[in-house]
């Protein structure tokens, strides 16, 4: 697999957030970071790319719900 960066939309609770998503062949790991805020989520990554969008969307619901509280 090519190393090629791809944008992608998630949305979660109602909050949308755009990611940058990318392969990383050496690591064979799934890298993922927030682009649309001033205050970066820390890099997330997984062994999957199914996998990377899922707990993105954890992270960013546990963000939200620290946010509310």
């Amino acid at each position: 697999m090519a190393y090629e960066r791809e944008y992608v939309h998630i949305e979660v609770n109602g909050h949308k957030y755009l990611y940058s998503i990318w392969y990383g062949r050496k690591e064979l790991l799934w890298y993922g970071e927030q682009m649309d805020t001033s205050d970066p989520l820390k890099l997330v990554y997984a062994v999957s790319r199914e996998g990377l969008m899922k707990k993105i969307k954890m992270v960013l619901s546990a963000k939200d719900g620290q946010q509310r509280s």
